[in-house]
């Protein structure tokens, strides 16, 4: 099911919450599909990070989803907000490197609305975002 991203933070079972007071889009990166013995039918990974206004860390949460739309969380930490690059680069270099796979970043440092959000992630054509 395709999700607007505006009432997203307001699902139940969402993967991340986001509420422009408190917590903000920080980088999030998607992969191509991909297909292996385990998983015939296909499948990609996602990495969504979120930051908070009043803590200095980022949440960062991997996603596994499946052709049928399936989604299994596979690792949810926080990291500082120093520490963050190298841990996201290290996720991403691993998922790479064990599935040969590609990933696209969506930058979203610094949008502090849900309108302007909208707008960037319906623009690079990810429309169920928050999985």
């Amino acid at each position: 099911m395709k999700q607007n991203p505006r009432d997203a933070s307001d699902t139940p079972g969402a993967i991340v919450s986001i509420d422009f007071e408190e917590t903000f889009p920080h980088k999030f990166w998607i992969s191509q599909w991909s297909a292996d013995e385990a998983r015939p039918r296909g499948f990609r990974y996602k990495l969504l990070a979120v930051s908070a206004k009043s803590r200095p860390w980022i949440q960062i949460v991997v996603v596994l989803e499946e052709r049928d739309g399936s989604k299994t969380e596979m690792k949810r930490m926080e990291v500082s907000t120093t520490g963050f690059d190298s841990v996201a680069g290290t996720f991403l270099h691993g998922l790479s490197e064990a599935y040969g796979l590609q990933f696209e970043l969506l930058n979203l440092t610094g949008i502090t609305d849900s309108i302007t959000f909208e707008q960037i992630v319906r623009a690079a054509g990810w429309y169920e975002w928050e999985a």
